[in-house]
């Protein structure tokens, strides 16, 4: 057969194959001891997913190769059988992706095998700030959840102290803010929470400062319901709150944007320059 069979066809097919398993998985729900990425939607769940399963495969792929390899045949349709076939015997758990439920509106979790969330997220974020590109007409925010715990004071205590020991993403002396969410739980308490993360930074990084304004990293602490989740956030303001829709410019944006700067340079041109033009095309006409 040729590439067109196992090109474009193959592809449509893939795809339809990713979302009926996604539909056989709908009730799996995020648990303690997990990475991943915690997704933010508006309006459409369905759509959201599959915009994110689309993005973070487009860049895993950049960054780590495809998920799965095949030796490559002549028989581009026999490659991408056998493809399928090993998609459909992996485990669920063994996926690079795998999309959880969290109980709370508006988001859902997105289970990963990759060793770095932040990684990948960074690479995302990153590449829309420079192309202004829409990404997703649903997902909001996309934030790297570096660990899952049950939704208790000391089990949130432990895992941010695991999360700190081994982060070396930021310099000594970096100043940070901690944030945190409580969604559909009313046991755990903003003060006392607040007060245990604040003695963990202190015992684990202990040349951190704290910054209200101008923070290098947000330690982020989302709970919800039964699940926290931690997540250590870079360029938090810089990247809109790791919000990939307000990151986003259109084409239309960027188009008006560069109308307004030429008629502001138009309007800064010296009155004397544009009269010495007309006088010139006169003297022409003449």
């Amino acid at each position: 057969m040729g590439k067109k069979d196992g090109g474009i066809d193959g592809k449509k097919r893939k795809k339809n194959f990713y979302k009926n398993f996604n539909k056989r998985n709908t009730g799996k729900k995020v648990e303690p001891d997990m990475k991943g990425f915690l997704v933010t939607f508006e309006k459409k769940e369905y759509d959201a997913v599959r915009d994110c399963f689309s993005i973070l495969s487009e860049y895993a792929e950049k960054l780590w190769g495809p998920e799965e390899t095949t030796e490559e045949g002549d028989d581009v349709q026999e490659d991408f059988e056998q493809e399928l076939k090993a998609l459909r015997q992996r485990d669920f758990s063994q996926r690079r992706f795998q999309k959880l439920k969290t109980d709370v509106p508006g988001n859902f979790f997105m289970r990963t095998t990759v060793e770095d969330p932040a990684r990948l997220v960074t690479a995302i974020l990153e590449d829309i700030k420079t192309s202004g590109k829409q990404k997703s007409r649903y997902i909001l925010r996309l934030l790297p959840i570096l660990a899952t715990c049950k939704a208790h004071v000391e089990n949130i205590r432990k895992a941010t102290e695991t999360v700190l020991s081994e982060y070396t993403g930021c310099p000594e002396g970096a100043r940070y803010l901690i944030v945190h969410r409580i969604r559909n739980n009313d046991e755990i308490k903003n003060a006392p929470l607040t007060s245990e993360i604040i003695e963990v930074v202190k015992q684990v990084k202990p040349s951190w400062v704290p910054d209200l304004k101008e923070p290098q990293v947000i330690l982020m602490i989302d709970v919800l319901r039964k699940v926290g989740c931690i997540s250590l956030l870079k360029d938090y303001y810089d990247y809109k709150k790791y919000n990939i829709h307000a990151l986003s410019k259109s084409e239309e944006d960027r188009a008006e944007g560069k109308r307004v700067e030429e008629c502001k340079q138009d309007e800064a041109e010296p009155p004397k320059k544009k009269l010495k033009k007309e006088d010139e095309r006169e003297k022409q006409s003449a």
